[in-house]
């Protein structure tokens, strides 16, 4: 490849595609499920074969997929999501996958049945590895296994891909509980520092994907969200980036956001892309020319019987609505049982009670962020002024004032998450990252 020559890379995260043998019945099983965590996984095979059309349209040279290639690492979802991957090998299109948190030794691997649910084959990094052997993890463009499940490969000529594996799973069954949050460990750091001397020694372009992320995509996500950041964020952005890393591709937050930080040696990228099961089901288009990267964002156009009429976006957003008690029900049920005393049953009941009437505010806020390119809250400038849409910044202090009678110790929480409700300098959505 010449290094004049422009290279298109497509990028879709977080599919989560469940296999549709694992619902043998719909039933109160399944729908707990639902309720916890409301991704499409219903229409997940329909989204990844919609989002293989669309690609084939584009057709572009590779797809990176930054990990959660399924909705909890079983093992009939891995190879079906494989089986599908072959659709774009035999297109023309190459893919290169690493692991996410949901996909590897995850004890919630489980078939449905009606009222009842029972494990079924999860997979091993060893078994990850066979299945995605020819998206990454063997084939003539793999050029070493590095750490754990992390590789780099030369997919096109004179383009070096680093996929880093920053996955916790090796306790995951012991725990009974897959593990969010993420880590990039000494060894692959040392790692990355000497594939990043070799590409620079031989001229190499290089870009690198890891399912967590890298940066901070809001100023106090290290202190409310710190599971969807690598342990230790900041160092291991600095030796990346002073290594020669420019670019990371990431996931795991379900958000389109793209944050950046100056190091000694330059800037680091850290693009994060949504899910394809979450709204507003993105994905990424990039265009790499040797000066910059020129990236735009694309949404799955989808409207049939399984979005009920809708445009997958409105239907997407519907479902996020309607589930949002429910999930907001299970963030406090999870902290209560894993963090006893923080909050309790009163204070729960009363935060359940009250969630109906911030919908408007929380899903204002949720799906802000989803999308990108965050504007902040509407601030209601005349009180004189009757409307039946309440403003969402005056929502946002009259729920300031409810947390602060039940819980004052996180009052002062609300002027740093008020400050997050903005996007950063950077869009997030369509934007160009000069390599200069």
């Amino acid at each position: 490849m010449s290094r004049e020559k422009v290279v298109t890379i497509a990028i879709a995260s977080d599919v989560h595609l469940m296999a549709p043998s694992l619902l043998i019945q719909e039933g109160e099983a399944f729908q707990r499920a639902l309720e916890a965590d409301r991704k499409l996984l219903c229409e997940s095979e329909t989204l990844v074969d919609k989002l293989i059309e669309e690609l084939q349209a584009h057709a572009p040279d590779l797809l990176l997929i930054p990990g959660d290639l399924t909705k909890d690492g079983e093992r009939l979802s891995h190879e079906l999501f494989a089986e599908k991957l072959q659709e774009l090998r035999e297109s023309g299109i190459q893919t290169l996958v690493v692991p996410g948190n949901h996909d590897i030794y995850n004890p919630h691997a489980r078939v449905y049945d009606g009222d009842n649910h029972a494990p079924t084959d999860q997979v091993s990094p060893e078994t990850f590895a066979e299945i995605y052997k020819d998206y990454g993890y063997g084939g003539p463009h793999l050029i070493e296994r590095g750490p754990r499940l992390s590789y780099v490969a030369e997919p096109i000529e004179d383009l070096w891909v680093l996929a880093i594996d920053s996955c916790r799973y090796e306790t995951n069954n012991e725990d009974r509980y897959p593990y969010t949050g993420g880590e990039v460990t000494l060894e692959t750091i040392l790692w990355v520092e000497k594939i990043a001397e070799r590409a620079k020694k031989k001229g190499k372009r290089l870009l690198a994907m890891m399912h967590h992320g890298i940066l901070e995509h809001f100023p106090v996500q290290t202190l409310l969200a710190r599971e969807y950041l690598v342990k230790d964020w900041i160092k291991v952005a600095s030796r990346l980036a002073n290594a020669g890393v420019r670019v990371v591709f990431t996931g795991h937050f379900h958000a389109q956001d793209v944050a950046a930080l100056r190091f000694p040696k330059g800037l680091l990228y850290d693009v994060e892309t949504g899910s394809i099961v979450t709204y507003p089901s993105p994905y990424r288009i990039v265009h790499y020319y040797p000066d910059r990267l020129e990236i735009e964002s694309h949404h799955i156009a989808l409207q049939s019987e399984i979005t009920n009429g809708l445009t997958l976006q409105e239907y997407g957003y519907q479902h996020l609505e309607e589930g949002l008690p429910h999930m907001i029900a299970f963030i406090i049920g999870y902290i209560q049982k894993y963090y006893p005393g923080k909050i309790s049953d009163e204070v729960a009941a009363n935060i359940l009670e009250m969630v109906p009437h911030f919908t408007s505010l929380l899903m204002d806020i949720y799906s802000g962020h989803l999308e990108g390119d965050e504007v902040g809250l509407a601030y209601n400038h005349n009180p004189d002024e009757e409307s039946d849409t309440p403003y969402s910044g005056d929502q946002f202090n009259e729920l300031r004032q409810f947390v602060s009678s039940i819980m004052p110790q996180y009052a002062p929480i609300f002027t740093l998450i008020e400050g997050a409700l903005h996007s950063t300098i950077l869009p997030d959505n369509d934007l160009t990252i000069s390599l200069t």
